[in-house]
């Protein structure tokens, strides 16, 4: 659990743009992002002609990014603008006002975010004003320091245009690596990469909400023979969510951050429903990446008996013995904007001192309507389970 759960104490930052961005220059840069001031991204849009502007490029007009919105990065108070600032000719950087038009924004005690180089005249906010992640701050231009139109992006510690930076990684995001999407959390982008915020899939979103309050039915199979379950959606004084089995008294806690859906633990009966839905859900990114994959640790209590954990403990304090992975795998998807079904598959397998082997299969069908289908196998068990929002 320290281990999958180390990250998410970070303050959520994102990405300052819609789309999909190059990054033309990361930290400690090849050109500029250099000592006190190397931790910063410089973004670019590369069209289908494999470059960063069309035509000749002589001219602010002709790059991709050129007049693209800005946005914020993530919720806060406006503390500094600076918004008179021709745009350069192309080659011609202007080395006076150096950051060019700015907007810096305050998001948490010794936080900011600030987007520099953006197009006089297009700023929508004032000092003063709060913004909601996604608000338009302004648009892509070619002021300050700036030779071809970019967009220059950092977080700080203090609230000034020419304040250094610090370092600090993005949340979500999403690499396209030759049309293979590999999604990241909390790390810091790296130059040349392809990089784009997490896209939430509706379909994706609505079966994977989990209401407070809301009911399920779920019929399956198991072995030869059909149950019944009924699963209902409570939480702690805590505010701790939890889906609730009323049959077998279970228990599985779980979060939704919005961008992805994982369980935190499960407590009782292993033989139900409940319990192959929490393995086979353990983490699901919430949005649709054809060939994406996600990769969690289960923690051994979840997966192995009594017995073996009492023989393991005796070691764990200098070693451990073995380790149970989660591995989901984006199949299949009838329509990537107006998704109605999507198959997802993947196993659990574990891992130890002796050898790899598969824990089990597993097969999930999400269809609209918060109507999933979940089929599960090894080589002692035949599972499948219709799981039906009420």
């Amino acid at each position: 659990n320290q281990k999958r759960f180390e990250r998410t104490t970070w303050f959520h930052i994102g990405l300052p743009f819609f789309g999909e961005w190059l990054i033309t220059q990361a930290h400690n840069g090849e050109h500029t992002h250099k000592g006190e001031w190397a931790q910063a991204w410089d973004f670019e849009v590369r069209g289908s002609n494999g470059k960063t502007f069309r035509s000749s490029g002589n001219f602010p007009e002709h790059y991709f990014c050129y007049n693209l919105p800005v946005i914020a990065a993530q919720a806060g108070y406006v503390v500094a603008v600076e918004d008179d600032i021709e745009d350069n000719e192309i080659g011609k950087p202007n080395m006076v006002k150096n950051w060019g038009n700015t907007v810096v924004i305050k998001h948490a005690e010794y936080l900011y975010t600030k987007v520099s180089h953006l197009k006089a005249g297009t700023i929508e906010v004032k000092v003063g004003d709060y913004v909601k992640k996604g608000d338009l701050l302004g648009n892509v231009g070619n002021s300050g320091r700036s030779p071809v139109p970019h967009l220059h992006f950092q977080i700080q510690a203090t609230p000034y245009i020419g304040s250094k930076t610090l370092w600090y990684p993005i949340d979500y995001y999403v690499i396209n690596n030759d049309g293979n999407h590999e999604l990241h959390e909390f790390e810091i982008p790296q130059n040349q990469q392809l990089i784009s915020s997490f896209k939430t899939n509706l379909l994706l979103k609505k079966n994977y909400e989990f209401v407070l309050g809301q009911k399920y039915k779920v019929e399956y199979e198991m072995n030869g023979k059909t149950y019944m379950e009924n699963w209902e959606v409570f939480a702690t004084s805590l505010g701790k969510k939890y889906v609730f089995c009323h049959e077998t008294r279970a228990l599985a806690y779980f979060v939704n951050d919005e961008s992805n859906f994982y369980f935190t633990d499960y407590q009782g009966h292993r033989k139900g429903a409940l319990y192959y839905y929490f393995l086979c859900s353990y983490k699901v990114m919430l949005g649709f990446y054809q060939g994406a994959q996600v990769r969690d640790s289960v923690a051994l209590h979840q997966v192995y008996s009594q017995y073996a954990l009492f023989a393991h403990d005796f070691v764990a304090p200098f070693t451990t013995l073995a380790q149970v992975h989660y591995e989901l795998n984006y199949q299949h998807v009838d329509d990537p904007m107006f998704s109605r079904e999507m198959l997802l598959n993947g196993k659990l397998s574990i891992k130890s001192i002796f050898n790899t082997r598969d824990f089990l299969h597993f097969e999930l069908k999400i269809e609209e309507d918060a109507y999933q289908q979940l089929s599960v196998t090894n080589n002692k068990l035949n599972f499948k389970a219709k799981i039906i929002s009420e």
